[in-house]
């Protein structure tokens, strides 16, 4: 395996994603996952990720729960691993 993709993304503090062009990654061969650039609190929110076909989603909410869910700005660390 092998990291294909590392930026920094910043969450909408809205009920969105942007999705983060990485070519060549898909659901099966690749995994993504973000980290806290700086101080963290337990209390701070974080993004979540999916990963897509040619991409990743970065979600500003939790999935399936975005009614319900804490929205987030805050900017953290995206890292792409693709499996050879």
């Amino acid at each position: 395996m092998r990291v294909v993709h590392s930026s920094l993304v910043t969450g909408s503090n809205t009920i969105a994603f942007q999705t983060i062009s990485v070519p060549g990654v898909t659901p099966e061969n690749a995994t993504a996952f973000v980290v806290p650039i700086g101080a963290y609190s337990s209390l701070d929110k974080q993004l979540e990720t999916e990963v897509i076909s040619g991409g990743v989603n970065v979600y500003s909410y939790i999935r399936g729960r975005g009614q319900y869910s804490n929205k987030t700005g805050i900017t953290m660390r995206l890292i792409v691993i693709r499996f050879y």
